[in-house]
């Protein structure tokens, strides 16, 4: 005969199961060795550009484009030289002749943002390498007899550092005479001014607008752009740029040179109100 369990009998069970279902979901998680997502890098956004820096053709095949371009144009201007006239390159130094991507990459992998003591503490470690074709192009002019002036805006004590790592790499002229470093100003127009009293400059090189003229110093992105046109026939010719899209004044514009505080989520804002979209 078959029996029904009392009503009663029936909901204790059921008061039971959720009670353990309960203390099932309440209990504490266990740790595991399973590896955790990290955060998104305070520098993440640079990402693409230092792998197009470090990893593509394309970029090693601009910088070959932009020293032999150099070369032409030294060989133009050994032909038009006159008598007793002293030939000289300025040439900037980061992402012009030393490639600094490890620092780049160190910035991402650590989620840090750049500073003097982590800068200078990159310069000595003596480990930027060169651009592609940099060292060559030097080569081919120091055998010229043209003098050659490394114009950059690290800071004079760093220089023993940089002129170590540039020896180690093969680079010519290597004396503290023909470094220029920064004093009092970022702006390099004076320093040009200085050697353009001595020397002629036929030719600079470098991937900030900075690297070529004063007039480009801390002007709005706007400006910036309007005044490399109205001097577009210099470049190419006195002027060679090489490429660099993971820091620069130009990037540096759009926060208006940080004379003011700009916050992580405002440079965020200001980046992307800045695109051009359809």
């Amino acid at each position: 005969m078959k029996t029904t369990a009392p009503v009663s009998y029936i909901l204790l069970l059921a008061a039971a199961s959720i009670f353990t279902s309960s203390c099932e979901r309440n209990k504490p998680v266990q740790k595991t060795d399973a590896p955790v997502a990290n955060p998104i890098s305070a520098k993440e956004y640079t990402v693409d550009a230092i792998l197009y820096q470090q990893q593509s053709g394309e970029y090693r095949a601009l910088a070959y484009q932009a020293f032999s371009l150099a070369r032409l144009r030294t060989d133009e201007a050994l032909k038009k030289k006159k008598p007793k006239e002293k030939l000289a390159i300025v040439t900037d130094l980061d992402e012009t002749m030393l490639d600094n991507g490890r620092f780049g990459a160190h910035l991402i992998n650590t989620s840090k943002y750049y500073t003097a003591a982590l800068w200078s503490e990159w310069e000595s470690l003596k480990k930027a390498d060169s651009i592609p074709g940099s060292v060559s192009f030097l080569k081919y002019a120091d055998s010229k007899h043209i003098s050659i002036f490394y114009i950059s805006n690290r800071s004079q004590k760093g220089l023993g550092s940089t002129m170590e790592n540039m020896k180690q790499l093969g680079f010519p002229q290597v004396d503290s005479s023909n470094f220029l470093m920064r004093d009092k100003t970022s702006n390099k127009q004076e320093r040009f001014d200085s050697i353009a009293k001595t020397y002629h400059i036929y030719m600079n090189l470098g991937d900030n607008l900075n690297d070529f003229a004063g007039v480009f110093y801390h002007q709005q992105a706007s400006d910036r752009k309007r005044l490399t046109d109205s001097l577009s026939s210099n470049f190419g010719v006195s002027y060679i740029v090489l490429p660099n899209a993971t820091y620069g004044d130009w990037e540096d514009a759009f926060y208006g040179y940080y004379k003011v505080d700009t916050t992580n989520d405002m440079k965020f804002s200001r980046r992307h109100s800045l695109l051009v979209d359809y």
